[in-house]
């Protein structure tokens, strides 16, 4: 018998699959729920690559959905941009959230950097943003159980 844990996991895992496979066939313009919020995994992929949105808000709202979706129990983000705007963008969205919130740690990030007339600039950006653990308990915080706990009934 499988403990009641490691169902939530290997659950959480399942949907977690299928929201990238819906993310990585979705056609251009298609709407897809990029948010993930189960019992171990809470997760996002917020994409910056709206022109529109860029040009005229800037960061803002990329910042703001961050912020709303951490209040619902989202504490990790995957930031995606590509073209050097929106690379400008994301990592202002990273660079605000990390310094001005004090409540996100960037954990891992790779971009893509061009030369242009001796200029570098940055073409493509993946990170990763994780929310850090606040004082009281709150529903991201990971639940560690002793060993025992976790195996099925009569195993040790």
């Amino acid at each position: 018998m499988e403990c009641i844990e490691m169902r939530g996991i290997k659950y959480d895992i399942r949907n977690l699959i299928d929201l990238f496979y819906r993310f990585s066939t979705k056609r251009r313009g298609e709407r897809v729920d990029l948010e993930y919020i189960g019992d171990c995994i809470r997760t996002s992929i917020v994409l910056v690559g709206k022109r529109k949105v860029v040009a005229k808000w800037g960061s803002d709202p990329y910042v703001n959905y961050v912020r709303r979706a951490r209040r619902k129990g989202v504490d990790m983000f995957y930031i995606l941009a590509r073209g050097k705007v929106n690379t400008c963008t994301a990592v202002d969205v990273l660079r605000r959230l990390e310094n001005e919130d004090h409540q996100f740690e960037v954990t891992d990030m790779y971009e893509e950097k061009e030369y242009d007339k001796g200029e570098q600039f940055s073409t493509a950006c993946i990170a990763c943003l994780v929310a850090k653990p606040t004082r009281e308990a709150s529903p991201s915080a990971l639940l560690v159980l002793p060993k025992t706990q976790l195996l099925p009934t009569g195993h040790s």
